[in-house]
């Protein structure tokens, strides 16, 4: 088979490894128009760093952003030792979302807009273009939404550290009931059960 080279110019240090693992992601339907009139709008932000597995922070924000309705293992802990497949999660996110990333933020409904320590919670999405050198960028949320899935890739990045084994949902059953992407989730959780992705043959214990 022929592999295809892409070279991303949206920052002269962007890891050629963002590349190969955006290649590799398994892609599905997400319901981008789903309907939710009560969740707040969608929002295009730029990373400033990944703090771990599933926690970010956007240009623009002094605060971090938790994925919504996943829970990697922890990198700082207060033994100083980090919980197993934790570093492995961190790499994962900081190869996907590197500093400077465009992403895109959507949130579900204000029961669920911050966590038990007030950081904001989103779904996180990135787009590449399958054809082009760069990363597409876009000046509106609306222009993101209708952006020709055949031309561009869009990745919903909660979804792919559960598929991929770095991320259970988070433990708390009651809190994902009900979220927007409960379902896709969920989906993406059996498949790497099934798999022994990741964390489900690594560590010894997995939520």
């Amino acid at each position: 088979a022929t592999t295809e080279i892409y070279t991303l110019s949206l920052h002269d240090a962007l890891p050629i490894l963002w590349l190969w693992l955006l290649a590799c992601t398994s892609q599905d339907k997400v319901p981008y128009f789903d309907g939710c009139e009560e969740c707040p709008k969608d929002a295009l932000v730029r990373v400033a760093e990944v703090i771990d597995g599933d926690t970010v922070r956007f240009e623009g924000d002094e605060e971090s952003t938790r994925l919504l309705g996943i829970d990697t293992p922890e990198v700082f802990t207060d033994n100083s030792i980090p919980e197993c497949f934790g570093v492995e999660a961190s790499d994962f996110t900081k190869a996907l979302l590197p500093a400077g990333t465009q992403v895109l933020l959507r949130f579900d409904t204000e029961d669920n807009l911050v966590d038990v320590v007030d950081r904001n919670l989103a779904y996180v999405f990135v787009a590449l273009d399958q054809e082009g050198e760069e990363q597409p960028i876009f000046t509106s949320t609306t222009d993101w939404a209708l952006a020709d899935n055949e031309v561009v890739d869009k990745i919903f990045i909660n979804r792919e550290l559960v598929i991929e084994g770095y991320a259970p949902l988070i433990a708390e059953s009651d809190f994902i009931e009900g979220l927007r992407y409960e379902d896709t989730l969920r989906a993406a959780q059996d498949v790497a059960i099934e798999n022994g992705a990741g964390l489900w043959s690594a560590c010894e214990e997995s939520e």
